[in-house]
């Protein structure tokens, strides 16, 4: 069945779609393994939908596989796939779906051929019968062993595979690249190469690979790709946008020991407020205190692994008071009961719920700033002054790093087996050093991501007019609002 390479729709599914110049060179090539290393928002998705839906009308009986890393990702590439046969059935005027299997993922062709997609999340559930052809969505995040698996699928058949991803560090993703011909430069541009098999010279190994960023793509507003430029960390952008291969994308920070100092911190007794992050032990983890002034500079870092809270709470109180700091603590697990024993003690504490998965995104990700705008000083590891608890934390920010979780979002923490307290503490005190509390502008005791008040009294009385609620009402989060408190009724989880 001659499929068209151009498809003129009715506004129903699209006003137009023309493979790019980019595009249509990836699908003139005859490599068995086709790789797009694109930028986000490039339409390597739609070109390896495409190719897949190609390939079943081709391949009658066959079976062919759309793989993901999660049934997140799995749902955009289903979706991708149906809306193309749905554009060549207009197109042509002919039914090509003979029925769709929601449950299962699987979609039967009239010839045949049944298109299954399937998630990576457990590489063991990709082992079962060969395959025509696979194309592998957002690969960089699908792991060494299931594209090991996925490889042994077309082996016997000899299938193609294509691979559409934004790159994720230097993993298989960077080794299959290399082997297509890119050069180890990582240069942007298209590369080919026939690898000739010494045992059956007549079936060489042919690679293909296109690495092109986000602003190759005419489509993809310049100023959206500025905006982004600003805001978001150089590491972040230049993976996303510009398809880079960092070395360092393993670790979350950048720039960590261009912020290292030498400089022996002034011991207590500061005049200025300074602001303290606090993570607090949970089961086999540590406690982590990181003391910090207005300006970036860390003063102190202590670590210890006394869970007692009877043990930790005289050490934090005294630290407060040493360093004249505001406490920004991470509540998440410890409720309101240590907070207000810690305010009944004198100190002012900003209670933050790292529960919400966005505010501790939003912690890291202030923390990825600051380090590469150089913003902070921290205590070098090799001074002389440098405690077991400084070179713990530099060791927890080289090792931590970010995942994608089954709903298909980033999350970061430290490697299986390893701690991250001293990061989250260092995170909590930059956090509210951002936020102004290092300068004592306001007291500071509000819970962030609980339904709290911005001071002890406002804390107090919201708690006495909430006694009085019905319950189905105050423990709907979303009727919780500030009332007449000066924010204008505005409801706080928003």
């Amino acid at each position: 069945m001659k499929i068209p390479t151009r498809v003129k729709l009715s506004n129903k599914y699209a006003a137009e779609w023309r493979p790019s110049r980019l595009g249509a060179s990836f699908a003139k090539s005859t490599a068995r393994i086709r790789m797009l290393v694109w930028g986000i928002k490039g339409g390597k998705s739609r070109r390896g939908a495409w190719e897949l839906v190609k390939a079943g009308l081709g391949t009658p009986g066959g079976v062919c596989w759309a793989v993901a890393p999660t049934y997140n990702h799995l749902k955009v590439a289903e979706r991708e796939v149906v809306m193309i046969l749905r554009m060549i059935e207009e197109s042509i005027g002919i039914d090509l779906t003979m029925r769709r299997h929601r449950a299962r993922h699987e979609i039967d062709l009239v010839n045949g051929c049944v298109l299954e997609f399937q998630s990576a999340e457990n590489p063991d559930s990709l082992r079962g019968p060969n395959l025509d052809a696979v194309w592998i969505d957002e690969a960089s995040w699908i792991r060494d062993e299931a594209w090991h698996i996925i490889r042994g699928r077309v082996a016997a058949t000899e299938g193609e595979i294509w691979i559409t991803t934004t790159p994720r560090g230097r993993n298989w993703v960077w080794e299959e690249a290399q082997r297509a011909g890119m050069p180890g430069s990582a240069d942007y541009g298209e590369w080919e190469t026939v690898e000739v098999n010494p045992e059956d010279p007549t079936r060489p190994m042919h690679r293909w690979i296109s690495h092109r960023p986000t602003w190759s793509f005419p489509w993809v507003p310049r100023a959206e790709i500025d905006d982004a430029r600003k805001s978001m960390p150089k590491m972040i952008f230049d993976q996303e946008y510009g398809a880079a291969f960092l070395a360092e994308s393993a670790s979350v920070f950048r720039r960590i020991e261009e912020s290292l100092s030498l400089e022996r911190p002034k011991e207590g007794g500061v005049d200025l407020v300074t602001v303290m992050g606090c993570d607090l032990a949970k089961h086999q983890d540590f406690t982590a205190l990181n003391v910090m002034d207005p300006t970036g500079r860390e003063l102190w870092v202590d670590r210890w692994n006394d869970v007692d809270w009877a043990v930790q709470r005289p050490r934090i109180i005294e630290a407060s008071k040493k360093w004249n700091s505001v406490i920004v603590l991470d509540a998440s697990n410890v409720g309101s009961v240590i907070i207000e024993d810690l305010r009944e003690a004198g100190c002012e504490v900003f209670g933050v719920d790292l529960n919400n998965a966005s505010l501790k995104l939003e912690l890291i990700q202030a923390l990825q700033v600051a380090f590469e705008r150089s913003n902070l000083k921290l205590i070098d590891h090799r001074a002389e002054h440098a405690t077991p608890a400084v070179k713990a934390r530099f060791d927890e920010l080289k090792w931590y790093e970010h995942k994608l979780t089954r709903t298909g979002k980033v999350s970061y923490s430290a490697p299986r087996g390893l701690h991250d307290d001293c990061v989250v503490a260092l995170a909590l005190a930059n956090w509210g050093r951002v936020r102004g509390y290092a300068g004592s502008i306001e007291p500071a005791s509000v819970e962030v991501g609980r339904a709290e008040y911005e001071t002890r009294d406002q804390h107090v009385v919201g708690r006495r007019r909430r006694s009085g609620l019905p319950s189905s009402v105050f423990n709907n989060r979303r009727s919780r609002i500030f009332g007449d408190e000066g924010l204008g009724g505005r409801p706080f989880w928003g």
